[in-house]
C-alpha cells in the first residue's frame, strides 16, 4: 500500500488577507509530494532466519511478546511505524539490536 505524505498543504478557507501574505511567501510549486511504500513482513520468517523465540525477539528489540503473537497469528496487524521498525530490523538486525541495548543501559543509569 502505498501512503502519500503530503509535506505542504493549503488550508481550505483563509481570510484573504492572510492567503495573499502566503501566496506572496510560498510558491505553489514548493509543494512536494512523496510516496512512502508501507513493507510487507513475514515476521515469523524474520525471526526464524534470526534463530530467535517469540519471546527472545520481543526482547531482544523492545518490542511485546504479545503484540509479536498477536501478529504472526493475524489477529491484529503491525501499524505502520511498527512496520517501518521491523523493516528496519529485517536490513540491519545487528545494528538495532544495539541501539536498544543502548538506550535500554542508559534508562537503567537514571
Amino acid at each position: 500500500m502505498n501512503t502519500p505524505i503530503l509535506l505542504a498543504k493549503k488550508p481550505k478557507k483563509l481570510s484573504s488577507e492572510l492567503a495573499s501574505e502566503l501566496r506572496e511567501q510560498y510558491d505553489e510549486r514548493e509543494v512536494v509530494r512523496i510516496e512512502v511504500q508501507t513493507p510487507i513482513i513475514d515476521i515469523a520468517a524474520l525471526r526464524k532466519r534470526l534463530g530467535m523465540s517469540q519471546q527472545l525477539f520481543a526482547e531482544k528489540f523492545g518490542l511485546s511478546a504479545q503484540n509479536i503473537r498477536n501478529w504472526e497469528q493475524g489477529t491484529r496487524k503491525p501499524d505502520r511505524a511498527a512496520l517501518l521498525y521491523l523493516a528496519m530490523i529485517e536490513i540491519h538486525p545487528n545494528e538495532v539490536m544495539q541501539v536498544v541495548r543502548d538506550r535500554k543501559s542508559i534508562s537503567d543509569l537514571g
